[in-house]
C-alpha cells in the first residue's frame, strides 16, 4: 500500500515538476544565459544581477513573492516527503542508504527554505542555491543507489536518477545545465513511479 501511494506521489511530483518547467515564461536578457527568471533569481551572484532579474521577472514583484510562498508552502515539503518516503521505503525492504538520503533531502529543505529568506530580502542568493541543488543531486545519486542496488530492470529508473543528479550538481559549476537537469529531474520522478513498488 505505501509503495502504491508512493508511487502516485512520485508520478504527480514528475508530471508537475516538468509541466512547471516547460510552461513557464522563457525571459530573454537573463544574467549568465538563463531563461527561466525564477532559476535565474536563484542563481544571482551579485547584487547588480539580482537587479536585471527582478527588473525582467514577468509580473515583477509581487509574483516573485507569490512563487516563493508556493516554494514554502508546497515544493519544499512534497519534495522532501517524497525522498524521505522513499528512503523509508528503501530501508523497510532491507536496502542500503536510506538514512544518507533522508539527511541529504532534509539538508536540501534547509538549504531552500535559506535561499527563499534571502531572495524575499532582495540578496543574491547562489550560495543556499548551490547547496540545495548539490544536495538534491546527491539525494537523486543515493536513488540511483538504492535502485542499482536491486539491479535488474530497475537499472532504468537507476539511469535517469543518475542523469538528473549529474545535471543538478553539474548546474552549479555550468549554468546552462540547470534548466534541462530540472527538467531531468522531474523526468527521473516520473519514471520512478513505474518502478518504485518494485524495490
Amino acid at each position: 500500500m505505501a509503495a502504491a501511494v508512493l508511487a502516485v506521489f512520485f508520478g504527480l511530483m514528475g508530471v508537475g515538476t516538468v509541466a512547471l518547467s516547460l510552461l513557464s515564461p522563457k525571459v530573454n536578457g537573463l544574467p549568465r544565459g538563463y531563461t527561466k527568471p525564477m532559476l535565474a533569481l536563484e542563481m544571482t551572484q551579485s547584487a547588480s544581477e539580482v537587479r536585471v532579474v527582478r527588473a525582467l521577472f514577468p509580473g515583477g514583484a509581487a509574483e516573485i513573492h507569490k512563487q516563493i510562498i508556493i516554494d514554502f508552502a508546497s515544493i519544499i515539503p512534497a519534495y522532501a516527503v517524497l525522498f524521505i518516503g522513499f528512503a523509508a521505503l528503501a530501508r523497510s525492504r532491507g536496502l542500503p542508504d536510506g538514512w544518507l538520503l533522508i539527511t541529504a533531502a532534509l539538508l536540501a529543505a534547509m538549504a531552500d527554505v535559506r535561499e527563499n529568506i534571502v531572495m524575499l530580502d532582495g540578496q543574491p542568493a547562489f550560495f543556499p542555491a548551490a547547496v540545495k541543488w548539490v544536495l538534491l543531486g546527491i539525494s537523486l545519486m543515493l536513488m540511483c543507489v538504492i535502485f542499482a542496488d536491486r539491479g535488474g530492470v530497475l537499472l532504468v529508473p537507476a539511469a535517469f536518477c543518475l542523469s538528473a543528479a549529474i545535471g543538478l550538481i553539474g548546474g552549479v559549476w555550468f549554468d546552462r545545465l540547470l534548466e534541462p537537469a530540472f527538467v531531468l529531474m522531474g523526468l527521473s520522478w516520473f519514471v520512478t513511479a513505474f518502478f518504485v513498488r518494485r524495490l
